[in-house]
């Protein structure tokens, strides 16, 4: 079992999301890609010399988002510098991202930055199934 230096924790996928939440979206740098809703798994796994291996999976705002390759090189960078060795970042494009994967402390943020963030009551109310077929 491994532990986290700071803390003397042992590591697990919440303490790997505690560190991604020091990472700041580059587009909107009040959130974090957290926040956002990027990051949509962490896997960990200990290797033979007991290493944990960590692989991130995050997904895009939008197919081809430029920042993606920025923030996949802040999360190995910072994995990195924290003493893990084996760090892997995978990009999932399905399923596609949808801003219900926001935190409500993040939507909080967006407020507080002056972005009025995305409504819930909306997305609740629309029936898409029940538009008419063309």
């Amino acid at each position: 079992m491994n532990y986290d230096n700071k803390t003397g924790t042992p590591i697990n996928e919440r303490v790997i999301m505690g560190y991604l939440e020091e990472i700041s979206d580059p587009e909107i740098p009040v959130l974090s890609i957290v926040d956002l809703g990027i990051v949509r798994a962490i896997q960990l796994n200990e290797d033979a010399s007991g290493d944990i291996e960590i692989e991130v999976i995050i997904t895009s705002t939008y197919t081809g988002c430029p920042a993606m390759d920025m923030i996949a090189a802040e999360i190995r960078v910072m994995l990195a510098t924290l003493g893990f060795k084996k760090v892997t970042v995978t990009q999932s494009l399905s399923p596609a991202w949808t801003t219900a994967w926001m935190s409500e402390e993040g939507k909080k943020k967006l407020n507080a930055y002056g972005i009025a963030p995305p409504d819930k009551k909306i997305y609740d109310t629309c029936r898409w199934s029940s538009l008419p077929s063309v």
